[in-house]
C-alpha cells in the first residue's frame, strides 16, 4: 500500500494513522474480498510516513514499537474485518503478505 512520490521522493507507505486511508485500504479490500479467493499484499505493504499524525501517535515510543502496534491494529480491525465478511462457510479466502 504505497504511493509513488514526485523523482527523487522514493516510495512513501500510505499514513496508517489517517483514518481516512484506513477508510480507503477498507473499501478496497471489502472490494476486492468479495470477488476473489486470494488477496497478495506485496512489499508495498509497509509503514514509513513520519507526517505529523504520526509523530502525535508515535508519543515517546520508538518509531518501531509504534509502527508495529500501529499494524497490529490494522491488521485486526481492517484486514481481519472485512476478510471475514468476504468469506462463507463454502468459501475460503487466502491472505498472503509479502514482506520486504
Amino acid at each position: 500500500m504505497a504511493v509513488l512520490g514526485a523523482p527523487g521522493d522514493g516510495i512513501r507507505s500510505f499514513c496508517w494513522s489517517n483514518p481516512a486511508h484506513r477508510e480507503r485500504i477498507r473499501k478496497l479490500v471489502a472490494l476486492t474480498a468479495s470477488i476473489f479467493d486470494e488477496l497478495i499484499f506485496d512489499d508495498l505493504f509497509m509503514y514509513n510516513c513520519r507526517c505529523d499524525l504520526c509523530q502525535r501517535a508515535r508519543g515517546n515510543r520508538s518509531w518501531t514499537e509504534s509502527r508495529l502496534d500501529v499494524m497490529k491494529e490494522v491488521a485486526e480491525k481492517v484486514f481481519d474485518y472485512h476478510l471475514g465478511l468476504g468469506r462463507t462457510p463454502l468459501r475460503r479466502l487466502l491472505l498472503i503478505i509479502l514482506r520486504p
